[in-house]
């Protein structure tokens, strides 16, 4: 995806060494290139591997990096980190998928933790909200987890079985807070996640995968 600045275009996106992969990508790594369009001609930089190589967890070791997504300004990338090839139709949540968050060159890298929370819950798709208060920064993902007893692997509905899911996947949101993040030149980072809470207004009976953030539309006077 494209670094919401117009000054410094860069990409960022899931580099796999596997040719032909497409979503279902395996020991991919997160990179960022640089990109500019003059005089009728797309000109591409130099990846950048920002974020390459295994990072051990206590869930794991983990070595599978996609789904990247720039934060408002730019400064942050959030994406899945998964243990294998994420995609198991047989158990979702067999790869591990959780939330990590890098700042924009790599410096460092940590796992958001509380927004993770405990066990495999097959987190996928993470956004930003497109603006931010002084205090946080808001993101946005879908996972299979219990919200309470409305929504359990024990009551799920039969429509949302089936390629590996078990339980109706649902749209969860979870806060960054900005005064937790490091500062400039950095080398490492705390969690600075909170606990997500369930999305209100969702079919608790289906499942509710790819979540986009959108701003408001514009009223045109008549």
């Amino acid at each position: 995806s494209p670094a919401p600045s117009s000054s410094a275009p860069f990409f960022v996106f899931a580099s796999t060494p596997n040719p032909g992969q497409w979503i279902d990508v395996s020991l991919s790594a997160i990179a960022t290139m640089s990109y500019s369009y003059a005089g009728g001609t797309h000109t591409f930089g130099t990846p950048n591997l920002i974020v390459n190589g295994a990072i051990t967890l206590p869930s794991g070791t983990y070595n599978n990096f996609f789904f990247p997504s720039w934060s408002p300004d730019g400064a942050l990338i959030v994406f899945n980190a998964a243990r294998e090839s994420w995609r198991n139709f047989v158990d979702a949540r067999a790869a591990g998928q959780r939330l990590m968050l890098t700042s924009a060159d790599g410096s460092w890298t940590t796992e958001l933790e509380k927004m993770n929370g405990s066990g495999d819950l097959n987190i996928t798709w993470p956004h930003w909200a497109p603006g931010a208060s002084q205090d946080y920064l808001w993101i946005v993902f879908s996972s299979e987890r219990d919200y309470g007893h409305r929504i359990t692997q024990a009551n799920t509905a039969a429509a949302c079985l089936g390629n590996g899911v078990k339980q109706c996947k649902q749209i969860w949101i979870g806060a960054i807070d900005k005064k937790k993040l490091p500062a400039a030149g950095a080398t490492s980072a705390v969690d600075p996640s909170a606990p997500p809470v369930w999305m209100p207004g969702q079919d608790k009976d289906a499942d509710n995968i790819s979540p986009y953030w959108t701003l408001p539309a514009t009223v045109v006077p008549q």
